[in-house]
């Protein structure tokens, strides 16, 4: 490779030093792919989102759970299961506050005093009676 020839068949190594986890040694660059592009099972992504079996199953069926069915199979990747509950994290957090914030209003507006409605200032004055004259007219 140093001297720009390839290999036919032979997957380069990549000098790459991560945390204590993986080691100081050199990785090899499949490793590094499975290490970066994680995959779960049903089972493993249920697990990981701390649901149900039968439930990840029926939010995979719908596509609300980001994954494929490979064969009989279905796939799930670690990034877009972890990006799926930072959006369904957001999105409760929201309406928890929306909500929060519609209990603090109508709150206010029953603690606040309601204003008094003002009486007349002045008696309505005595009008004479018309009697006959308005049907004449």
């Amino acid at each position: 490779m140093k001297d720009g020839r390839s290999f036919p068949g032979r997957t380069p190594r990549i000098q790459l030093h991560v945390g204590h986890h993986l080691g100081a040694a050199p990785l090899h660059l499949s490793t590094l792919i499975d290490y970066i592009m994680k995959t779960f099972d049903i089972n493993e992504a249920a697990d990981f989102l701390k649901i149900d079996r039968s439930t990840a199953l029926d939010l995979a069926h719908v596509g609300t759970l980001p994954g494929a069915k490979v064969g009989r199979a279905w796939v799930f990747m670690e990034d877009e299961l972890v990006a799926y509950l930072r959006d369904v994290t957001r999105k409760q957090t929201q309406a928890r506050r929306a909500q929060l914030e519609v209990a603090q209003v109508i709150d206010r507006a029953q603690q606040e005093p309601k204003p008094r409605r003002r009486g007349r200032r002045r008696p309505l004055p005595d009008l004479p009676e018309l009697g006959g004259q308005v049907a004449a007219a």
